[in-house]
C-alpha cells in the first residue's frame, strides 16, 4: 500500500494515458476517473446511485425531484416525496446525464427509482426553452391493468 495518492490531470492528448499506463506497469493501482464517468452515462447504465452521492449531491437530487412534484396537488406531492425520497428509498434513486454541459448544448437526464421515472430532454442545440419532460409512476400508470392482462 502506497503512502501517496497521485492525481494525473491535463487536457486532451496531454499524455495522461501514457503516464497512468507507466504507473500500472509498476504495479500501482490506477483509478481512472474518466472511465468511471463514462460508465455512469453509458447507454443502459443505471447512472449514479444516490447511495454513492455526497450529501450535497443528494440534496440537489431531492430538490430536482421535488421540482417535478410541484406539478401535482400538495397532498399527492407530500406522499410521493415521503415514499420516493425519504430514508432508504432515496438510496435506490439513480441519476444519469447525457450530452453537453454548456448553455445552449443539447442534453438530457434521467432520474429513476424502483417505482418512478423522470426524463428531461433539450435535444436541439441553441433551442432555448425547447424541452420535453415526463414523470412516470409505475405504480399508477393509466391502463396498466389492461396491459398486464395481454
Amino acid at each position: 500500500m502506497s503512502d501517496f495518492i497521485v492525481g494525473v490531470t491535463g487536457g486532451v492528448a496531454s499524455g495522461k494515458t501514457s503516464v497512468t499506463r507507466r504507473f500500472e506497469a509498476l504495479g500501482v493501482f490506477v483509478a481512472d476517473a474518466d472511465h468511471a464517468a463514462r460508465a455512469v452515462v453509458e447507454p443502459g447504465s443505471p447512472g449514479l446511485a444516490a447511495r454513492q452521492m455526497t450529501p450535497q449531491q443528494k440534496q440537489m437530487l431531492v430538490g430536482l425531484v421535488d421540482e417535478y412534484l410541484t406539478r401535482v396537488p400538495a397532498d399527492v406531492a407530500a406522499e410521493r416525496h415521503r415514499r420516493l425520497l425519504e430514508g432508504a428509498a432515496l438510496d435506490e434513486v439513480h441519476f444519469q446525464w447525457a450530452g453537453g454541459t454548456e448553455p445552449g448544448q443539447a442534453h438530457a437526464y434521467i432520474v429513476q427509482g424502483p417505482s418512478f421515472l423522470i426524463e428531461y430532454a433539450q435535444n436541439r442545440n441553441n433551442a432555448v426553452g425547447h424541452v420535453h419532460t415526463l414523470w412516470r409512476d409505475f405504480t399508477g400508470d393509466f391502463g396498466g391493468e389492461i396491459v398486464a392482462t395481454r
